[in-house]
């Protein structure tokens, strides 16, 4: 790609985030000078009027602590400090995940969402923004993505395996000794019982509620139908756009 084509589409990027996020000003206030920082130290770089860039990428749990950059546990902390920086005039957080485990999920979310009480930020969906993703992006102001970006897949799931008919065959006679009924739930060497899978059934439906209540809390409606296209295995952002605008635009 030739330099000078380089050099306008970035100039076209900063202006279309730049736009974004100014559109929240008061039609009183001065146009200040913005600048996109990545998170890189930049000793020519202003430090007033900044729009920091995020990148969400990968699994979304605590694996890992805060030590990966564009991991979820660090991207949360990152997105609390921001909340205070007077230097930071709005944040572009970019996901690219398939989902991950609950509370994780709804760390980010409520780090978003109290982020969008003291300034900007917009959700750019790279190839995917799944379940536990699009969960986190939901609490966002603006959600952007491509047509082909993949959102929806809300759903909460618990697996397991039982190999106990396998031991059976084999002769091996498993032996457990524990201080509760449900201290070797989803235990491989055993079949669920019905009130195991009932309780369990009542854990993710659970999760499932809060999933839902917080998606259409972050994106201030939740329209007919919205909650079934949702749960399909992994839609278009084009197709969920048009059935239940879980994207402002492409």
């Amino acid at each position: 790609m030739p330099f000078n084509r380089i050099i306008a589409l970035s100039l076209l990027l900063v202006c279309l985030i730049a736009a974004i996020v100014g559109g929240v000003r008061s039609p009183e206030s001065p146009t200040p000078s913005v600048t996109v920082s990545q998170e890189r130290p930049n000793l020519f770089q202003p430090r007033n009027n900044r729009i920091v860039s995020l990148t969400l990428q990968g699994g979304i749990s605590f694996e890992g602590g805060g030590f990966d950059p564009s991991g979820a546990i660090a991207i949360r902390n990152r997105l609390r400090s921001l909340i205070e920086d007077t230097t930071v005039r709005g944040v572009l957080l970019t996901i690219n995940s398939p989902g991950g485990t609950v509370g994780t999920s709804q760390e980010l979310y409520r780090a978003i969402s109290s982020l969008r009480e003291a300034k900007p930020i917009v959700v750019s969906i790279g190839d995917i923004a799944a379940s536990g993703g699009y969960y986190a992006a939901s609490a966002a102001d603006v959600i952007v993505a491509n047509p082909g970006s993949l959102t929806g897949s809300i759903g909460v799931i618990i697996q397991g395996l039982s190999f106990a008919e396998l031991l059976d065959t084999i002769g091996v006679n498993p032996q457990t000794i524990k201080t509760g009924p449900y201290k070797d739930i989803l235990s491989p060497t055993r079949d669920l019982t019905d009130t195991e899978r009932d309780l369990l059934q009542a854990l993710i439906d659970d999760s499932y509620e809060q999933f839902i209540e917080d998606v259409a809390a972050g994106r201030q409606h939740l329209p007919e139908k919205a909650e079934d296209v949702l749960g399909e295995a992994g839609i278009s952002k084009r197709e969920a756009m048009t059935v239940a605008a879980r994207a402002d635009s492409c």
